[in-house]
């Protein structure tokens, strides 16, 4: 599967943020409330740690319209064995999904789509 060297950056750039939280999946969720206090990273590198989308989640994890983010990776890996590599919240057709990106252990990369309110996995690209 071939991709392009915005993808190929964007999950060095994922793979790079996991590393750095000790391997685990904090919540995305954590970079809004760190602006919120005030002791966000603004400095404009375009890795979007100040991007106004982290308040819109937390707002909606807040309002109980997206599930926590460790439940929606327990349910994944009940289905798919691997390591996910980066996970996305979007807003499509009116309900919010997340996008999880998850290497299985015989290599093969895999976008797997999750309603984020219930937890359902609605497809999975790259099986």
């Amino acid at each position: 599967m071939a991709h392009d060297d915005e993808t190929i950056g964007r999950r060095a750039f994922l793979a790079g943020l996991i590393a750095a939280m000790g391997g685990s999946l904090a919540s995305p969720l954590a970079f809004a409330d760190r602006k919120r206090r005030g002791s966000d990273d603004d400095d404009d590198d375009d890795n979007d740690d100040d991007d106004p989308d982290h308040e819109a989640a937390r707002r909606a994890r807040a309002a109980g319209e997206i599930a926590p983010l460790t439940q929606i990776i327990e349910h994944v890996r009940k289905k798919h064995a691997g390591e996910i590599v980066g996970i996305e919240l979007d807003r499509e057709a009116g309900r919010w999904v997340y996008e999880v990106k998850l290497i299985t252990p015989r290599n093969r990369y895999l976008e797997i789509y999750v309603d984020a309110r219930g937890g359902d996995i609605l497809k999975v690209e790259g099986e």
